[in-house]
């Protein structure tokens, strides 16, 4: 492994540390409890912020795309 992929492995492991630790967390969710390859399904994308501080929501990257949003988020208790 060449220096520059540890060094990106190694800072997308710690953007993965550094949010976990923010109390961040989203998950996706549909009605269809079974999928085969190649089928297309709704889902929905639900964000919960236990931060102490304001988290903002930029960019979701999906499979194959990326969403952008400017979506501020406060702690819930």
């Amino acid at each position: 492994m060449k220096d520059s992929d540890l060094k990106k492995d190694k800072i997308k492991s710690l953007d993965n540390i550094i949010l976990s630790c923010a109390g961040f967390m989203g998950e996706v969710v549909t009605n269809q409890a079974e999928a085969v390859a190649g089928e297309s399904h709704n889902f929905r994308l639900n964000v919960i912020s236990r931060a102490e501080n304001h988290v903002v929501l930029e960019n979701v990257k999906w499979l194959s795309q990326s969403e952008s949003f400017n979506k501020n988020y406060q702690k819930i208790l």
